[in-house]
């Protein structure tokens, strides 16, 4: 699964540095997942150093949930806190089942 994520990641950051290169504006929208150290922008970073970036770190919260406390887990330049969804695991499917 790592293997995939930053593969992911290198894959994207590639089409953006390209894109970037032929002087296209470019948003992307991703998980938090591809933000974590390691993924998407530092990837792009790694490819074309000082490109500017901006990243939107989107954080479910609960109503009533504190913004210091939420900004707290983000690691984006924005913070932009969304409602709660109540969902299922979203990985469920991918595990195995127990023999």
């Amino acid at each position: 699964m790592v293997d995939a994520w930053h593969a992911r990641n290198v894959t994207m950051a590639r089409r953006l540095a390209a894109a970037l290169d032929r002087g296209l504006t470019v948003v992307v929208i991703v998980g938090r997942g591809h933000q974590a150290t390691g993924g998407l922008p530092a990837q792009l970073s790694a490819l074309r150093p000082g490109t500017r970036q901006l990243v939107v770190d989107m954080i479910e919260a609960p109503p009533g949930t504190r913004r210091d406390a939420a900004v707290g887990a983000a690691a984006g330049d924005v913070v932009w806190l969304t409602p709660a969804v109540e969902r299922g695991d979203p990985c469920a499917g991918l595990r195995r089942a127990p023999r």
